[in-house]
């Protein structure tokens, strides 16, 4: 995988995972804003001018970038796993590299 799709796939995941994120939170009172945070007060704004607290939540995800070529095909981007069990009978090449990828997220608890 070159760095072009790398950066693509990992952009497009941390999106889709942001989405299904704030789909679950909505029933806590949180979410995950797209826009409007005054990072200097720490303070979220709804479109109505509701206020509530914001944090950041850091991310530093070890990322597994896997080729491979064989019967059955596949690849993509996981997230590192210190241990997998498991053998899997499969004739393929397999090409691996392991990256970091660090991000922030505001979080808004809403009051």
């Amino acid at each position: 995988m070159d760095l072009k799709e790398f950066t693509k796939e990992t952009l497009i995941q941390i999106v889709q995972g942001v989405k299904e994120a704030n789909d679950s939170l909505e029933q806590y009172g949180a979410c995950v804003p797209g826009r409007t945070i005054k990072s200097n007060q720490n303070v979220y704004v709804d479109d109505e001018r509701n206020y509530a607290n914001a944090m950041e939540v850091d991310f530093d995800v070890a990322v597994t970038a896997i080729e491979t070529d064989g019967t059955k095909g596949g690849g993509g981007l996981r997230v590192a796993q210190l241990f997998q069990a498991g053998i899997e009978a499969n004739r393929s090449t397999e090409n691996q590299s392991i990256s970091r990828v660090k991000f922030s997220l505001p979080l808004v608890l809403k009051r």
